[in-house]
Formats: C-alpha cells, sequence, structure tokens
C-alpha cells in the first residue's frame, strides 16, 4: 500500500474528508464497455459492466469492484479507479447489485441489501466459468466491503480469489446507523436516505403488484431498514437485519489473503468497531489517521496527476497482488 496519507491542508476532520470526496467528485466517463448478465436462483439477474484494456496484459488478474451503499457500476469513485486499472493492462468487472445499474431496474424484482453474499458468489462463479483459470482480486467499498468480509467469514468461498481489499466497511451495521443518526451527520444520512427512497420508488412502479410501503416525512436509513429493507428482505427488524449481515463476528474465519483499509476519523463507520474485534491472521488492518468515509482527498498529487489518495491505494494493492 502506499505511505500514510496527509488531508489536504483545507479538508481536515472526517466530516470534511467525506463530504469532499462526493462534492469534488471528478466524471470519469468510459468510452467502451461490455454488458453481462447473471441469472440467480430466484429469477433475478445481476448486472456487471466489463471494461478492457486496449493493450490487455494476460497474466494480469481481473480486478473484480463492488459498489457502495446507494451507488452503482457508474460511481465516480469506481469509473476513476477503472480508468487507472485499464491504463496499466488490468480487465476491470464493475458489479451493479440487483437493479442498481441505471435502465436495468426491471431486472430485479427483489431488492439488494448488505445480506445478499449470494449474489457475490454468482458473480463470481460466472466469472470462473467465462475467464478459465484467472484469479481475480476483489476490492469492495463501504457497505459491499463488509459484504465481502462476511462472505468471506462465512466459509465456502469461490476457488478464483486471489485477494480482496475492503475500504471503510461497516463491520457492525447497528453501530453505522446509530452513528448517521448524530445530529452532524444529517446530511449523511439524508444522503443515502433520499437515494434508497427513489430506488423504493422505482420499484414500486416496476412492480406495482408489491405492497406499498408508507414512507413518512421525516426518515433517516434507519428508518428506512426498519420500514422497507428488513421486511422486503425478510427480517424481522431493522437490528435483526443488522445482527445477520455484520460482518465483525466473522472476521476471525477470514482465510483469504485481505487488506482492510479504513479511516480513524470516519463518521459513518466508528472504528471503535475493530477495537474488540478478533480479526484473522490472514487480515491486514491498515487504519489511516483521517480520510472520512471513502474521502481520502490528499495534500499532494498522487502518481496520477489528481490527490485521489483512495484510487492510488487501490492500484498499489492490486499491483501488489499481481
Amino acid at each position: 500500500m502506499l505511505s500514510p496519507f496527509k488531508p489536504h491542508p483545507l479538508i481536515r476532520g472526517g466530516y470534511l474528508q467525506t463530504v469532499a470526496g462526493q462534492v469534488f467528485a471528478e466524471p470519469q466517463p468510459l468510452a467502451d464497455y461490455a454488458t453481462e448478465s447473471v441469472t440467480l436462483s430466484d429469477g433475478d439477474q445481476l448486472v456487471l459492466h466489463v471494461d478492457k484494456p486496449d493493450t490487455p496484459t494476460p497474466k494480469h488478474p481481473v480486478v473484480l469492484l463492488l459498489h457502495g451503499l446507494g451507488g452503482s457500476s457508474v460511481s465516480t469513485y469506481i469509473l476513476r479507479i477503472t480508468s487507472k486499472l485499464l491504463k496499466l493492462g488490468y480487465e476491470v468487472v464493475r458489479f451493479n447489485h440487483r437493479g442498481a445499474a441505471k435502465g436495468t431496474e426491471h431486472l430485479a424484482r427483489n431488492i439488494y441489501h448488505a445480506g445478499r453474499m449470494a449474489d457475490v458468489h454468482a458473480a463470481l462463479t460466472h466469472l470462473a466459468a467465462t475467464r478459465t483459470g484467472r484469479p481475480v482480486l476483489i476490492a469492495g467499498f463501504s457497505l459491499s466491503a463488509n459484504m465481502l468480509l462476511r462472505y468471506l467469514g462465512e466459509g465456502s468461498v469461490a476457488a478464483n480469489i486471489s485477494a480482496t481489499l475492503a475500504v471503510c466497511p461497516p463491520i457492525d451495521l447497528q453501530d453505522c446507523a446509530d452513528a448517521l443518526a448524530a445530529a452532524i451527520n444529517r446530511p449523511i444520512d439524508l444522503y443515502y436516505t433520499r437515494r434508497l427512497m427513489q430506488t423504493a420508488d422505482t420499484r414500486q412502479k416496476l412492480f406495482p403488484d408489491l405492497k406499498p410501503t408508507q414512507f413518512p416525512k421525516k426518515m433517516s436509513l434507519k428508518r428506512f431498514d426498519e420500514l422497507y429493507t428488513a421486511p422486503q428482505a425478510g427480517f424481522g427488524s431493522a437490528s435483526e437485519y443488522y445482527a445477520h449481515a455484520s460482518s465483525k463476528p466473522l472476521l476471525i474465519a477470514v482465510t483469504v489473503p485481505t487488506t482492510i483499509l479504513a479511516a480513524a476519523d470516519d463518521p459513518v463507520c466508528p472504528i471503535a468497531g475493530f477495537a474488540d474485534a478478533r480479526v484473522s491472521k490472514h487480515i491486514a488492518l491498515q487504519i489511516e489517521r483521517s480520510g472520512g468515509h471513502m474521502g481520502f482527498v490528499s495534500a499532494r498529487p498522487t502518481e496520477f496527476g489528481d490527490r485521489r489518495w483512495l484510487d492510488a491505494a487501490v492500484v498499489s494493492w492490486v499491483r501488489q497482488h499481481t
């Protein structure tokens, strides 16, 4: 990985780093990509966007990127990292959770949530069948980072995984929901909640036979999970859902070489959750003093000419495991 992160002098503190990571998100359009679909056992389909370099390097592993909550394969950080990896000769597969890719919402009747580890496994099985003998490096971000860790800890992982990277994982979903409920995090909470409510509205229009959910005027992510995510996913409450999907209890069981990258000042995913966590010897835990949640806007430009330390860290990790 890279040398320790140093925040931009005008963007200090976890909250500012988190907001800056979104506000200053430069668009990185990708010219050409292929679409591959994976049919799941319940009939829903996953959509994978595949980017291949102009000059491929056959010995390079495939890099699978898993987006965070409310995002998709065109989230700016996913596109930025993909663009940098393509220039280095890597094939990149941008994963979309059920219904996350714009224009494909009709392919998923069921919602995606933090407990859908089987969907990650289905994507890996697809890659094993279509890219015989090629190892896969997986980088998961935010909610997907937690899902990835939970998947690894549950065992029976796909054989084609070479190594994994979990960036800013909410290993205790209850703690994260409580942190988002803090007054200072209200704008961040609303950002996620409104995006999820829009997704719920789109799903209701596409599948009008589903029982509609009535949302009160004052909403939060925790309330959304209580009223919508938990019942739609078959859980009795948000607390039950959080307990089922959190990766913290299973970190000790991870056997795949894994790096966890997090920030001590992350306002969304409290770093205190790692203090009493039992962590496998196969996990390298890298906690930066600053960076916020998916921020990491640095004081100095990286080798790519921007200040996106997170992008450079992911690329460095990929190189390390190639």
